[in-house]
């Protein structure tokens, strides 16, 4: 329909404005609502230089390029999005999310307020995945370790050591 990132959102909340970037000329690529609840967008990193934020010209927005996205975003699963009726969307699948999660971790380690909270939510996930869906697990964890040695299987397994767990466990 031709609507702004911001117009779209203030149909959800008015409260919702752009989170004003480093770079003023840049689009913003985080709105905030007056209580605090953030939306950033984000897109896969395709390469290195890649510009920060990503022009998306339609939507007067940017989106945030962040590495590994775009294995985290393989093979998404069907949920509903809690409003009105429903609104069927699509999200990472849970097992890669938490592999991810584990990732992450060990790249923020400027942030600890974010990585202790990236470790906390690998660690449930893992807790109730170990008992629903232990080859999910296994599978996105092998998948994940597949990408790559120091980039990927080394983080995600001193992640692992950090919560107490043993990465053979996930190794089937």
């Amino acid at each position: 329909e031709g609507r702004t990132m911001a117009e779209i959102l203030k149909l959800a909340d008015p409260g919702f404005a752009p989170v004003p970037g480093l770079d003023p000329k840049a689009p913003p690529s985080a709105f905030r609502s007056k209580s605090g609840f953030v939306v950033d967008l984000v897109t896969p990193q395709l390469r290195r230089g890649d510009a920060n934020p990503m022009p998306l010209p339609g939507l007067a927005a940017g989106a945030a390029p962040l590495q590994h996205l775009r294995w985290l975003i393989e093979d998404p699963v069907p949920a509903v999005a809690l409003h009105a009726s429903g609104v069927p969307i699509r999200v990472p699948a849970p097992a890669r999310f938490a592999v991810h999660k584990l990732l992450l971790a060990q790249k923020r380690t400027f942030d600890r307020p974010k990585r202790g909270k990236d470790l906390i939510q690998a660690g449930a996930l893992i807790e109730a995945l170990r008992l629903t869906d232990p080859w999910a697990l296994a599978d996105a964890y092998r998948s994940a370790c597949e990408q790559g040695e120091r980039g990927w299987r080394v983080p995600i397994d001193r992640s692992l050591r950090e919560l107490g767990l043993d990465a053979g466990e996930f190794e089937s």
